[in-house]
């Protein structure tokens, strides 16, 4: 939900069968190895324009080519924010 400020370390670690992603509005920060070892991923949807603070294990064996879906005027801080900055494929959402 939009409430939610902080993913928690691991929270969802090792998570094989997580494909998709939506996070609110609120998200400030994805804890160490949250997505971690989450290599199934297929699309990450963030509805924050301020990038959450990720670490470098975050989304660790997250493809770099997987859709990060954001709004567009969010997309030039995603691009050249720590971490998110790896990622190629930004999609616009309105």
């Amino acid at each position: 939900p939009n409430s939610v400020e902080y993913i928690g370390d691991e929270a969802f670690d090792d998570c094989q069968k997580l494909r998709i992603i939506k996070i609110g509005n609120s998200i400030k920060e994805l804890g160490d190895k949250a997505f971690g070892k989450c290599e199934n991923i297929i699309s990450i949807t963030i509805l924050s324009e301020i990038p959450p603070i990720i670490y470098q294990a975050t989304l660790n064996s997250v493809m770099k080519n997987t859709e990060i879906k954001v709004h567009k005027n969010a997309i030039k801080y995603y691009k050249s924010a720590k971490y998110w900055s790896e990622f190629t494929n930004f999609v616009i959402i309105e």
